[in-house]
């Protein structure tokens, strides 16, 4: 449980984003990315305004072959650049791809086969979700930023509630506690 909420609170501090840059206003932004996405200005400005809040998450639909993952690195290199000093922008966007035997042990932590001399032993491995929250944490640690963008593709192919587990509840209802 401890594991969890650590995870979560780590989230919800990182998801404050710092002040943007002078020279980085959200009208300059919103019609560069508008030009990008060939998309309404309006609509830009919404949705950037939409992840500036507390709980900054979006989810894309539409048709497959549409560019709903294309739409969603652009959006989040820019969170990045615009809010981040000149680095590299791709070392703080991770990109996952579900499907249908994604799991808990993959995304969050389990155990897993490791290599030790000419067998194999089982060891816990930390997930996605976690190597991220451990990056935020060592950037908080080392004073860079901690802004880090998750894109889930393909959130609908796998079983949402075994990947996620505890955190289908805790996601929704983050003041509460869950026992694992």
């Amino acid at each position: 449980q401890q594991s969890v909420m650590s995870v979560l609170k780590i989230m919800d501090e990182s998801s404050t984003p710092p002040p943007p840059p002078p020279g980085a206003a959200l009208s300059e932004r919103v019609r560069r990315l508008a030009s990008q996405l060939s998309w309404p200005e309006r609509d830009v400005k919404e949705l950037l305004e939409g992840l500036e809040s507390r709980r900054p998450q979006i989810v894309l639909t539409g048709p497959p072959g549409t560019g709903k993952t294309y739409c969603a690195s652009l959006i989040a290199n820019d969170l990045i650049v615009a809010t981040d000093p000149p680095g590299d922008s791709d070392s703080c966007i991770h990109i996952v791809q579900f499907h249908p035997t994604y799991s808990y042990q993959e995304f969050i932590e389990g155990l897993q086969p490791q290599p030790s001399g000419s067998s194999f032993v089982f060891d816990w491995v930390d997930g996605v979700l976690k190597k991220i929250v451990a990056k935020i944490e060592d950037n908080r640690r080392e004073g860079k930023s901690p802004r880090q963008v998750l894109i889930i593709d393909e959130i609908n192919r796998a079983n949402v509630p075994s990947v996620l587990g505890e955190l289908m509840y805790l996601l929704e209802y983050r003041s509460k506690s869950v026992t694992l």
